[in-house]
């Protein structure tokens, strides 16, 4: 199994969520995906992406770092890395990011979010799993 770590910086700008969601479709490509888990991880990352865009107060010259690790697992972080204007996000009392996470969680096999430094979406898929 092949051991890669992609980065990708991108404008913290809605039209830019679409190479987020490129890039985890070559990558799934690359690894031999079916189509249906490369959707779930491209919906994903869109979806983390756009969680941070409405939720987070990120600053229009901010960016957005997606980083897929590549190992025996596929692991994804999205994140702000310390956006100035930094306010923690609470899934519990908003409908719409209830429903995101609900989405990750469903589509991926373990989500965390990390608001320590930054505000951050982890997602893993479990390689074995989709060998199944």
């Amino acid at each position: 199994m092949m051991n890669e770590k992609i980065e990708l910086i991108i404008p913290a700008k809605a039209e830019n969520i679409s190479v987020a969601r490129l890039t985890a479709s070559s990558i799934g490509m690359k690894m031999k995906l079916s189509i249906d888990e490369i959707e779930d991880i491209k919906l994903c990352v869109g979806e983390a992406c756009n969680i941070l865009l409405q939720k987070s107060n990120i600053d229009k010259d901010d960016s957005i770092y997606i980083e897929f690790l590549i190992s025996e697992d596929i692991d994804i972080s999205v994140s702000t890395k310390k956006s100035k204007s930094k306010k923690s996000i609470e899934f519990v009392n908003d409908k719409e990011l209830t429903y995101a996470r609900m989405i990750l969680q469903t589509l991926m096999d373990c989500v965390e979010v990390d608001l320590n430094d930054d505000i951050k979406i982890i997602m893993k898929k479990d390689m074995e799993k989709i060998d199944e």
